[in-house]
């Protein structure tokens, strides 16, 4: 970590940044040679922002509703568990609904992830549409 002078950053901070990264040096490895050119391979920047306000709303949850409608299909998928492949359900995952649960092993399919259920897990879908999933530990 070397500290960089007060912004804004320009070509009259080189000296400073140079000469910091020299006394970092020297303190931590108990030498230094400035005849060697330094070289930056790493940038890192800290930014904060203030927190986004986004308005959830929850839905009702009803207790019992059948997953039937975000059945998409069946597939064979192997799970060590069994040491086999065995028929797994394949869920919509935009189709899941407040209230409703879902037992492993089984595929939740979605366009940007796949979730997959494992023997013994149980999720189930909390009033704003998250999966919240009990590892069974099978």
């Amino acid at each position: 970590h070397i500290p960089l002078p007060p912004p804004p950053l320009s070509s009259a901070s080189v000296p400073a940044i140079v000469e910091a990264f020299h006394q970092t040096y020297e303190r931590l490895y108990r030498r230094i040679n400035r005849t060697i050119p330094i070289e930056v391979l790493n940038w890192r920047l800290i930014a904060k922002a203030p927190d986004p306000l986004v308005p959830l709303r929850p839905e009702p949850v009803q207790r019992g509703l059948s997953n039937k409608e975000a059945l998409k299909g069946n597939r064979e998928a192997y799970f060590s568990a069994y040491n086999a492949f065995v028929p797994c359900p394949i869920y919509d995952r935009y189709a899941l609904r407040p209230g409703m649960s879902l037992q492993g092993p089984a595929i939740i399919e979605e366009r940007e992830s796949t979730t997959v259920l494992g023997p013994g897990d149980n999720a189930t879908i909390d009033a704003y549409r998250n999966l919240v999933i009990e590892i069974g530990g099978m």
